[in-house]
C-alpha cells in the first residue's frame, strides 16, 4: 500500500493566510453562462454594494436604481469588478441610498431634489 506525502515547496506566511481569508469573504461571482447585466440587477435587487471598473462604470446608471457613490472625495477602491470579474485598482463603489448614514461619507453634501 503506497502512501502519498505532500511536501510544500514553501511554507505559508501570515500574508498568505490573510489573503486566503480575504478571498473566502469575497462574494461569489455569477456563473460563466450568465450575462453580467443580470448579475448586476440581482445585486441591485438585494441592495448590495456594486464595484465597477472604469470600463464598466458608464454602463451603470446609479440614480435610476437609487444608488450613490460610496466616497465622493476618494472615489476609487481596489477590488474585483462585478461585471468583468477582473481585479482593478481604480474600481468605483456604489452603495444603496438607504445605507448612506451607516457607511457613506459623513461630510458628503446631498444634492438634488431630496437634499436635507
Amino acid at each position: 500500500m503506497a502512501v502519498g506525502l505532500y511536501v510544500p515547496t514553501r511554507y505559508a506566511t501570515r500574508r498568505d493566510e490573510k489573503l486566503a481569508l480575504a478571498k473566502s469573504k469575497q462574494a461569489p461571482h455569477y456563473r460563466s453562462g450568465r450575462l453580467a447585466g443580470g448579475w448586476i440587477s440581482d445585486l441591485v435587487a438585494l441592495n448590495r454594494s456594486i464595484l465597477l471598473c472604469p470600463f464598466h462604470v458608464n454602463k451603470f446608471t446609479p440614480k435610476q436604481y437609487g444608488y450613490e457613490a460610496w466616497r465622493m472625495h476618494t472615489p476609487f477602491v481596489f477590488g474585483t469588478c462585478d461585471d468583468c470579474k477582473q481585479a482593478h485598482p481604480r474600481c468605483k463603489m456604489w452603495i444603496p441610498e438607504q445605507v448612506h448614514d451607516l457607511c457613506g461619507d459623513s461630510f458628503q453634501k446631498r444634492k438634488g431634489r431630496w437634499a436635507n
